[in-house]
């Protein structure tokens, strides 16, 4: 073989040799930093170090961050900020929230919570407060003030428990009282019929809404009977047909 074809060929082996140990090199170092990188999020540097919550008023801080799971200063990579948004709103008062992580250790949880609608008693003197879904919000020995009862129901054995589907049409109608009914209203009914009754305070006597259909119009009207009418001997107020409501007297 000609010595310089030899020689040629000597130096494209080690060409090619420089290279692949070149290309080795550079997947090392992008392997190397990466666990680095790697290593480096899961230091105490980059730890939860404060859970930054807000929008709460009914539920603790520290429900909060337990049930996000936050307390035991986890790393900031493994922070699912869905997961943490399920968990959240697994718990009673929880409408709704959001989580996100804010580097280095921060994560930001913003909640929205549910507004009662109706008390329930709960047994042996206890009394439950749920909101418009039918969530059991909380429940204690004392009646919550200025909120409708929706009784013959099951007696509710936990929060965050939900009521049967049966109370739903009484829990709509709670929700959208105005405040000039809400202060009349006593107790609200779901008949057999899946009609919805109301019974007034002093000086007594029962609203007829039927379902719970055109409920603006209907308890519009209502407003104004009670605003308006003379209700000392009113049995029955029927706003079936906000259009022509009727009074029955005794």
């Amino acid at each position: 073989m000609d010595p310089r074809i030899k020689r040629r060929r000597t130096e494209v082996r080690r060409d090619e040799g420089r290279k692949r140990l070149r290309i080795l090199v550079g997947c090392l170092s992008v392997l190397g930093a990466a666990a680095a990188a790697f290593g480096a999020g899961r230091s105490p540097l980059f730890d939860v170090d404060y859970a930054d919550v807000r929008g709460i008023d009914q539920t603790a801080r520290a429900e909060v961050v337990a049930a996000a799971g936050l307390g035991g200063h986890p790393a900031m990579l493994d922070i699912d900020t869905r997961a943490v948004a399920r968990q959240l709103e697994a718990l009673p008062w929880v409408l709704q929230s959001t989580a996100r992580r804010e580097w280095p250790g921060t994560v930001r949880i913003d909640i929205t919570e549910r507004r009662p609608a109706a008390v329930l008693p709960a047994g042996a003197g206890a009394w439950a407060l749920a909101d418009r879904t039918g969530r059991i919000l909380r429940i204690g020995p004392e009646k919550p003030a200025g909120l409708p009862v929706i009784g013959n129901l099951p007696p509710p054995t936990s929060a965050g428990a939900s009521v049967p589907a049966a109370a739903t049409p009484s829990l709509r109608v709670a929700a959208a009282l105005p405040t000039t009914v809400r202060e009349r209203v006593a107790d609200i009914a779901t008949l057999a019929t899946g009609e919805v009754e109301l019974q007034l305070t002093s000086p007594g006597g029962v609203v007829r809404l039927g379902r719970p259909v055109d409920l603006d119009a209907k308890l519009s009207v209502l407003a104004t009977v009670l605003a308006r009418a003379d209700l000392a001997r009113v049995s029955v107020v029927d706003v079936r047909v906000p259009k022509a409501p009727a009074l029955t007297r005794r």
